[in-house]
């Protein structure tokens, strides 16, 4: 099965390139007891936090690993107010 028209190319997908859960923070080697083949194989998440940092710059994801980009933040930050 393809999971696109025409060729891979740079597929983040691809078995070489995926080579750890979505957080990133373990190898696929520990989480899978045979290697992916194909793109088409789903990424397992290693069931720990994400721990992406967030768009704010500040905070970091606290979903489990997940596949795609994280939430917004709904974290407070404090602000210097120029009025004081």
């Amino acid at each position: 099965a393809s999971c696109h028209a025409g060729a891979c190319g740079e597929c983040k997908l691809l078995p070489s390139a995926a080579t750890t859960c979505h957080c990133g923070r373990v190898p696929l080697t520990a989480l899978l007891a045979t290697p992916r083949t194909s793109c088409t194989q789903p990424i397992p998440s290693c069931g720990g936090p994400c721990g992406r940092v967030l768009g704010c710059g500040v905070h970091s994801c606290n979903q489990t690993c997940h596949e795609g980009p994280c939430a917004a933040c709904t974290g407070d930050q404090q602000r210097a107010c120029r009025c004081g």
